[in-house]
């Protein structure tokens, strides 16, 4: 029966004569191809890939490249591509509502995830897109006092928390609802202190657990792996720009540079590694990063002073930071050619809303467009003020093409916008910037 039916739709398909099954290389079109497209492809487009979407770039899905048109309208020279873009990458740092508590929660303090508090944080986002923001970097897991990872009695990670998985996708739902773009960071150099029980909460350290490999191996598999498999098994993926690996992995090192930077200067209160270790840790989350996820991957590395730190790891851009300590040795306003050591691009992940000392953030900013660095992300949003999210907005107002990669999805949704947003909840716990590094002790 099957043959029959076969045989019969071939016969309607070509006027009863030549049905051809490719085999030979004949065609019933006239062409030299065996699909009927005239491109000698054998598939049924015209554009010479093996898919069925005539863009070129061999899917159907609305990942992270176009689908529709892949022209670039406005190419930053000196940006990050992503799909057929290159933009100045340009946002800020949410960096967390709760820290260490977004993805996860906190659940003795009472702090939900986002998936379970979806409305506040997407008011966050919403206020962050109606302000010219594109690229939001977000802390996932900067010490591990959250629900966010699991531990057995001897602090070795077992696996996700039980909202974990259901936060990554809720968060890039929201991305997508806001037209925004993710930066996730998976760990910071606050990780590093010593283990530690606080105000009810067991608080691993992650020293001890990358100095062993059978606890490393564990962190990989248990925690990295199924981060990255949450992310990309989301239907918006897409708005997962790239990982940021660590956050000033820099304070937890101890000794000399690997490669001819000044000696490490580290946070007296965190448990430290050599630059080897931390560099081996680095590298062994990147491996698992690149098998299981699409996206970019960088370091967030804390100064030009050890700005060789990650030269050797398999990283898509570099990231650095500026404060007011920095810019005393390493002024701001240096093109990026008077150190930038190989053709990778270099963003500014973090510096301060309100500027610095010797410069306001629209000056600061500028400098960074004009010379030579390949995108900028303030820090941070849930405490910059009215002025400073203005400074922000006007930015990108005057750049409104450059700063900003479009949709990448099958089909465009509503932006969500506001004129009238509620009050950021502060988190309970902030943050102090201090010279060496964040103070986020409770």
């Amino acid at each position: 029966m099957r043959l029959f039916l076969f045989i019969f739709m071939c016969l309607m398909a070509a006027g009863y004569w030549g049905c051809d099954d490719g085999a030979s290389g004949g065609t019933t079109d006239g062409d030299s191809d065996a699909d009927g497209d005239g491109d000698g492809d054998g598939d049924s487009d015209s554009d010479s890939d093996s898919d069925s979407d005539s863009d070129g770039d061999s899917d159907t899905d609305g990942d992270s490249d176009s689908d529709t048109d892949c022209s670039d309208s406005c190419p930053f020279a000196n940006g990050i591509s992503y799909g057929c873009e290159k933009r100045f990458m340009y946002g800020v740092n949410y960096a967390w509502n709760h820290f260490a508590g977004d993805f996860g929660g906190i659940e003795p303090w009472g702090q939900e995830g986002v998936s379970a508090n979806s409305a506040d944080y997407n008011t966050q986002l919403a206020e962050m897109s109606s302000h010219g923001v594109n690229v939001i970097r977000w802390w996932m897991f900067p010490d591990f006092r959250g629900d966010g990872v699991t531990f057995n009695a001897n602090d070795v990670p077992t696996g996700l928390g039980s909202t974990t998985v259901a936060d990554i996708e809720k968060a890039l739902e929201l991305a997508e609802n806001n037209d925004v773009y993710i930066m996730l960071t998976l760990f910071s150099f606050d990780n590093f202190r010593p283990t530690t029980d606080s105000n009810g909460i067991h608080i691993p350290g992650l020293q001890p657990i990358i100095i062993n490999s059978t606890s490393l191996t564990e962190l990989l598999d248990n925690v990295v792996e199924p981060v990255a498999a949450a992310v990309e098994n989301s239907p918006y993926s897409h708005r997962m720009i790239a990982w940021d690996v660590i956050n000033e992995p820099e304070w937890a090192i101890s000794g000399a540079s690997l490669y001819g930077d000044e000696d490490f200067s580290p946070n007296s209160e965190l448990e430290t590694v050599s630059h080897a270790e931390m560099e081996s840790f680095l590298e062994d989350v990147i491996d698992v990063l690149r098998a299981n996820s699409d996206a970019m991957v960088n370091v967030g590395g804390a100064a030009r002073k050890w700005i060789h730190s990650w030269q050797n790891l398999d990283v898509d851009f570099y990231q650095i930071h500026m404060y007011d300590w920095i810019d005393e040795w390493w002024p701001y306003e240096d093109p990026v050619s008077v150190f930038a050591f190989d053709e990778k691009p270099i963003v500014m992940g973090e510096f301060s809303t309100e500027g610095l000392n010797s410069a306001t953030y629209p000056q600061e900013v500028e400098s960074y467009y004009n010379n030579g660095y390949a995108g900028a992300l303030s820090w941070q949003y849930i405490e910059a003020s009215n002025s400073a999210k203005q400074d922000i907005e006007d930015f990108a107002d005057a750049h409104s093409c450059e700063t900003a990669y479009t949709m990448r999805g099958t089909s465009k949704k509503s932006v969500l916008t506001t004129s009238e947003v509620s009050p950021l909840l502060m988190s309970e716990r902030i943050c102090r910037r201090m010279d060496t590094g964040w103070d986020c002790r409770l």
